[in-house]
């Protein structure tokens, strides 16, 4: 009996490490069919009937003339109301840019976001500028639920910029200056060293092929996974491939990570970017010394006048060139 019983913890213990080696083994070559599927689907799209890759045909240099399109995209789902950060943000675009247009996308109806009071500031100082464009908020990506409306704002953006092109804002980055001098690249990206690609400012030319590849790379779409199709997927596997896809920025699109510099102290270097995104939904956790030394949880247009780090400066320069504020 005892004979038997060792032999059965023997198999048992033999067992186990070949089931941890064979299911192992079975996510590996589960990831490396996935980046032979990518490569494939990339390889598809090249043009050209003498091109070998994609990356023979298609780059981001630099153009003798703008070709990308002087309008600003924001993506607004879901909810009527627009926070005082995003407000700031679009009209920080308006005033700071002097875009053709700002067009913000929503699925909300024009009765309802009338009845907020940013966006009736909004189109009191810019009527001719700004424009609210009704649309659907996609539910599935190549036949798989969307796993939340940030991915679903990603992938709207994505068929966007491959049919008109433009420049592509989250709602809480700050536009500084001018953004004419990147117009000149049909691709755009922040991409700051050692990092993956900041989805915070996009530039694409009309019928964007860096788009449609962006876009394709979302047949391996995971709804768990918070950046992996946004950033994570594109840099390591598509611009690894052809990183002349995008001309690169890799500091002044302000996407690496200022939340100190924003938050805990005056930092004049900001004026020198192009944009900074504000990374106002992480503050309470970057920076949570900050709420407590100023005590303000949500900002607003009475006590940003008294917030003496670097948010205040750049939100109190877009509020002294709006008039009629309620």
């Amino acid at each position: 009996m005892l004979k038997s019983l060792s032999c059965k913890l023997t198999a048992k213990s033999f067992l186990w490490p070949l089931f941890i080696v064979s299911f192992l083994l079975l996510l590996l070559i589960l990831y490396y069919c996935t980046q032979i599927e990518i490569s494939h689907n990339l390889d598809g799209l090249q043009s050209g009937p003498n091109s070998d890759h994609p990356c023979a045909t298609h780059s981001a240099a630099f153009q003798d003339h703008f070709v990308v399109p002087n309008h600003v995209h924001f993506v607004h789902f879901n909810t009527p109301n627009f926070s005082f950060v995003s407000f700031v943000c679009i009209a920080s675009a308006l005033i700071n840019h002097r875009p053709e247009r700002v067009i913000i996308h929503t699925n909300v109806n024009t009765t309802e976001l009338d009845q907020d009071r940013f966006v009736r500031v909004l189109r009191r100082n810019f009527p001719l500028t700004v424009e609210f464009r009704t649309t659907r908020r996609p539910t599935h990506v190549f036949g798989v639920r969307l796993g939340s409306a940030f991915h679903a704002t990603d992938v709207y953006r994505l068929h966007v910029a491959v049919k008109e092109g433009g420049i592509f804002l989250d709602q809480d980055t700050f536009v500084v200056q001018s953004l004419d001098p990147l117009r000149y690249y049909p691709a755009v990206v922040g991409w700051p060293e050692g990092q993956f690609v900041g989805t915070q400012a996009l530039f694409f030319e009309p019928q964007s092929y860096f788009g449609r590849v962006w876009l394709e790379s979302y047949r391996d779409y995971r709804p768990s996974l918070w950046y992996y199709n946004s950033g994570e997927l594109l840099t390591t596997t598509v611009l690894r491939q052809c990183p002349d896809l995008v001309h690169r920025e890799p500091v002044l699109l302000g996407v690496q990570g200022l939340a100190h510099e924003l938050y805990e102290m005056m930092w004049d270097q900001w004026r020198k970017y192009y944009t900074v995104h504000l990374l106002f939904r992480h503050r309470e956790y970057l920076t949570p010394g900050d709420q407590n030394q100023s005590g303000i949880m949500e900002f607003d247009e009475v006590n940003v006048w008294n917030y003496n780090h670097t948010f205040g400066a750049m939100a109190r320069q877009v509020l002294s060139n709006i008039q009629d504020f309620p």
